[in-house]
């Protein structure tokens, strides 16, 4: 848990917090997918799909409500990865709903396990400097009631 203590540290800093848990569900939706093609035994690709697959990683777009993060998540799992199947997409959005209710200690897992694999992936390491480590903050200090 040293990566925890080397998150950055944020002092009075304005947030959107909806817009940014719209940007985690995507990512955390990427996630989902490249765990379920790999049946949780990720690779060196994995940071790849999971960056090609994020519409926050791969071009900065966020959407502004949750029907279209789902739905455009859906269209770049058909898209975009080797294996594109719309029912590997639909138990994906369950396994992200499982995960979203295990709470925050789940999430940050779940971010920290995609920094590692960032850091080992050349140019994504620079993911987690604009994005990753901040959604890392961002779930120690939100409160559960607004991650609902």
């Amino acid at each position: 848990m040293d990566c925890l203590k080397n998150l950055p540290k944020f002092d009075n800093i304005s947030i959107d917090i909806s817009r940014t848990l719209m940007e985690m569900t995507d990512i955390l939706f990427a996630f989902c997918y490249e765990n379920r093609v790999m049946d949780d035994d990720l690779s060196a690709e994995s940071a790849f799909t999971i960056n090609r697959l994020s519409s926050v990683l791969c071009c900065h777009a966020v959407d502004k409500a949750l029907n279209d993060v789902i739905k455009h998540s859906f269209k770049r799992a058909l898209g975009y990865p080797l294996i594109r199947h719309y029912d590997m997409a639909k138990k994906t959005l369950q396994d992200l709903l499982g995960i979203l209710s295990l709470g925050k200690k789940a999430i940050l897992r779940i971010f920290l396990r995609i920094k590692r694999l960032f850091d080992s992936s050349d140019p994504r390491y620079l993911l987690n400097n604009l994005y990753i480590n901040n959604f890392c903050w961002f779930i120690q200090n939100i409160e559960d009631q607004n991650l609902i």
